[in-house]
C-alpha cells in the first residue's frame, strides 16, 4: 500500500480547497493509498517531521511546487512527485501535460510513469518553472492572496499594468558557459520550464535538456517594450530581446536591492549564480 503525502497552501488560485483535497484524497484511497495531508508553512520546511513516504503530492500553483520541490531538494529527498494544478497560472503542470481536474490529476499521477526533469538553483534557492527579476516579474508577490483567489490571473493583469509607469532600467554583467556581456535590462527571465502566465517566452525550453533558457529585455520606452514584447510573443526576433541557452549563468549588477522572483516567490539578493540541475526531479505524471 503506497503512502502518499498531500502537501497544499490555502492561498493557492481561486479553487475551493477543501473540495479539490476530498477529491484528490478520495481517488488515492479509492486506488487502496494511504494518505496523509499538511498545510505548507512557507517559513518551515514540510519534511522536518516526516518520513516514510512514498510519493510527494503538491495541490497548488507554480509557487507550491517550486517551494515543495526546493524543500525536498535542501533535504536531500529524492521521491516522486505527483502535482495537482489548483493555482493562478499553473504554467509548469500545463506544460507537462497534467489535468486541471482534481479527480483526473490523481487519476494521472496513479497510472503515469516517473519522468525525469531538470529544476534551477539560483543562490541557494530551486526553481521549478522561472526565475526572474525586473518588471512584473514581482506582481505575484505584491498582489495579495485574497485578490488572486477573486480575480485570477487578472489580478496580475490589473496589477502589472500600474507597474507600467515605472519601467525600470537594471545594468547587467553577465556570464555564461561561453559567453559575457553587458546588458541594461527592463525584463530578465531564467526558464526550466517555458510559459509565465501562459505566454509562450521560452519556446525552445525543454524541462529536461540541461539548459536553462534566458529571456533579456532592454529597456526601451513603454510604447517599444510593448510593441517589441507582442513581436516576439509572436515568433519574431526584435533586437532588443536577447534569448541565450545556457547551463551556468553568472549575473551581477552595481545596483543594490533588486527584488528577484523564483516560481512566485521572493527570490534571493545578489550577485545571482544560476545553474541547471539536470535529472533532479522525479514527476509522477
Amino acid at each position: 500500500m503506497p503512502k502518499l503525502l498531500l502537501l497544499y497552501s490555502r492561498n493557492a488560485g481561486r479553487q475551493k480547497l477543501k473540495s479539490v483535497i476530498n477529491a484528490v484524497a478520495t481517488t488515492f484511497e479509492g486506488a487502496g493509498a494511504l494518505v496523509l495531508h499538511k498545510e505548507l508553512n512557507f517559513d518551515e520546511n514540510p519534511f522536518s517531521d516526516i518520513d516514510n513516504i512514498d510519493i510527494v503530492v503538491a495541490i497548488g500553483g507554480d509557487g507550491t511546487i517550486g517551494y515543495v520541490v526546493s524543500s525536498m531538494l535542501l533535504k536531500n529527498i529524492n521521491l516522486p512527485l505527483g502535482i495537482v494544478p489548483a493555482g493562478t497560472a499553473n504554467d509548469f503542470a500545463t506544460m507537462l501535460g497534467i489535468p486541471h481536474n482534481p479527480r483526473k490529476a490523481a487519476l494521472h499521477i496513479l497510472q503515469s510513469p516517473i519522468r525525469i526533469v531538470d529544476c534551477g538553483r539560483v543562490n541557494k534557492q530551486f526553481f521549478i518553472n522561472v526565475f526572474s527579476f525586473g518588471l512584473f516579474t514581482t506582481t505575484s508577490q505584491r498582489t495579495s492572496d485574497r485578490v488572486k483567489r477573486y480575480l485570477g490571473r487578472l489580478a496580475y493583469i490589473i496589477k502589472g499594468l500600474g507597474e507600467l509607469r515605472k519601467i525600470p532600467t537594471i545594468p547587467l554583467l553577465i556570464k555564461t558557459d561561453n559567453d559575457e556581456f553587458d546588458i541594461n535590462a527592463a525584463i530578465v527571465l531564467v526558464f526550466n520550464g517555458c510559459t509565465a502566465g501562459h505566454f509562450p517566452f521560452a519556446r525552445m525550453s525543454r524541462c529536461d535538456d540541461g539548459l536553462l533558457d534566458c529571456i533579456f529585455f532592454t529597456r526601451r520606452s513603454i510604447p517599444r517594450l510593448i510593441l517589441d514584447a507582442l513581436r516576439y510573443l509572436g515568433g519574431g526576433k526584435p533586437a532588443s530581446i536577447r534569448y541565450i541557452r545556457t547551463h551556468n549563468l553568472c549575473i551581477t549588477s552595481p545596483l543594490a536591492d533588486i527584488p528577484t522572483d523564483t516560481d512566485g516567490q521572493k527570490g534571493p539578493n545578489f550577485p545571482l549564480d544560476v545553474e541547471c540541475i539536470a535529472g533532479r526531479v522525479q514527476i509522477k505524471g
